[in-house]
């Protein structure tokens, strides 16, 4: 009797047509989702269609808005992204909806960046152009990441020491000194040749030799950072390297000669 029960239940009939499970298990012919796709396409062009679209779309709105991909979609967020980021990529977006886009993000400070998404945008951008990635806005956003890290506004700001005035001692002859000191050779990569010469503690009064060693251009980059690191390393290396101010004064003597002469 139960399984007789259960079939009268699960036949389709008027009374439960439009009930939640109603078509469950149903086989549907490919040439009948077509038509019901077309339907339903059809139905959203109709006015009445728009309309319900907009209402739609307004209460979604509602119900998501400040809400995380986690938040809503839960273990699958990442996935979601992941395909809304495919379908949206490489559609050009028109000049209303960048002006709507910017408006809306304006005054809002914006989330820092993870660490994946710091790497896949290095990897993206890796050994690329401004042309190669920005194409016709290339100079624009040269221009913008110029301004954006200028003066006060750059991670490398130091209280502006960097317009601060070189010592007297700070001379073509001192600098050249250096130079032949180390061979013309980068004192961290061996680089050849090095022309550039470093205060090794970032005092551009201390022109004293001890203090002072020669770098190549990339190298010397690279000291802008980890300024401690550079200090405590610089300062180990100059004693096996390093000259003394007699050295020194009998080089500046030599060429001074070589000058009059």
């Amino acid at each position: 009797m139960k399984n007789n029960k259960d079939k009268i239940v699960n036949k389709r009939t008027s009374w439960n047509k439009g009930l939640k499970g109603y078509n469950k298990g149903r086989i549907v012919s490919e040439e009948t989702k077509k038509k019901q796709s077309e339907s339903i396409e059809k139905f959203w062009k109709t006015p009445e269609g728009l309309l319900k679209k907009q209402r739609l779309s307004k209460r979604t709105t509602e119900r998501l808005k400040d809400k995380t991909y986690e938040q809503i979609y839960g273990d699958k967020a990442e996935e979601i992204r992941r395909k809304i980021g495919d379908a949206q990529r490489g559609i050009p977006k028109s000049e209303e909806h960048n002006r709507k886009n910017s408006e809306a993000h304006r005054g809002k400070k914006r989330k820092p960046f993870s660490k994946e998404w710091r790497r896949k945008l290095g990897l993206a951008t890796k050994d690329k152009t401004y042309e190669q990635i920005y194409g016709d806005k290339a100079d624009i956003q040269r221009k913008k990441r110029s301004e954006a890290l200028k003066g006060e506004k750059s991670y490398m700001w130091k209280d502006g020491i960097s317009f601060e005035p070189y010592s007297l001692d700070w001379t073509r002859t001192l600098k050249r000194s250096i130079r032949q000191r180390d061979y013309y050779t980068c004192q961290v990569c061996g680089k050849e040749p090095a022309v550039h010469v470093h205060h090794i503690d970032y005092d551009k009064k201390n022109c004293n030799s001890e203090n002072l060693i020669t770098l190549c251009h990339s190298c010397h980059s690279k000291t802008n950072f980890n300024r401690d690191y550079w200090i405590s390393y610089f300062k180990k290396l100059m004693p096996v390297n390093g000259w003394s101010d007699k050295d020194l004064q009998k080089l500046k003597e030599e060429e001074k000669k070589i000058n009059l002469k």
